[in-house]
């Protein structure tokens, strides 16, 4: 996922060419977005929410991701923004005694409102930060047993934006969201490096 990433930033920048890119304006205002990418639970296979004695048989932490954002841009430096998330699911094997006999699966979304800061490095090129809270909905099933957990605490990130037009932008950015699920899901922080379309009204 990261090579897809990376390829996709240089087809861009090659396709509409930094002599563009220079000449897009400072940009305030209302936008709106939404991209793919690569999530990963840290620590996210747990067996709190399942019988004593239950162990886990290998775990797949990482899946394919996608959000969608809106925010306003107050100046070319300052701006806040509202994300919806969604982190694929994690699964892995359960068992008792050392025999897998299940697959459970962890599926978390969450909500997010931060502030941006913005730093341009050159005409259509900008650096930014991130950093606000997020509330998070977990659900965890497996074995014939289940459990949802919801919780509140910081995210933040970094990325880099590229701007093509006055109206479309294209973003490359990593985010982690801290101790999503609850003690009866078991907790895991979330990392999610994605690529995503903006379009500014």
């Amino acid at each position: 996922m990261k090579k897809v990433l990376m390829s996709a930033l240089f087809f861009a920048l090659a396709a509409f060419g930094m002599p563009a890119l220079a000449q897009v304006p400072a940009l305030t205002g209302f936008y709106v977005g939404g991209g793919i990418g690569l999530a990963e639970a840290r620590s996210g296979c747990s067996t709190n929410w399942l019988p004593a004695g239950t162990t886990i048989g290998g775990c797949d932490n990482k899946d394919q991701g996608w959000k969608l954002y809106g925010g306003y841009q107050f100046t070319p430096h300052w701006g806040a923004e509202v994300g919806y998330h969604d982190f694929g699911r994690q699964r892995w094997g359960v068992a008792v005694g050392g025999a897998v006999q299940a697959i459970a699966e962890r599926e978390t979304t969450a909500w997010s409102l931060v502030g941006t800061g913005t730093f341009p490095v050159m005409p259509g090129l900008s650096l930014f930060g991130k950093l606000g809270l997020y509330n998070s909905d977990t659900d965890v099933r497996g074995g014939g047993f289940s459990a949802g957990g919801r919780s509140t605490d910081y995210t933040w990130g970094v990325g880099g934006r590229f701007d093509f037009t006055r109206n479309i932008s294209m973003r490359i950015e990593w985010e982690r969201f801290n101790n999503t699920g609850s003690n009866t899901t078991g907790t895991a922080d979330f990392d999610m490096l994605s690529i995503s379309a903006m379009f500014r009204f």
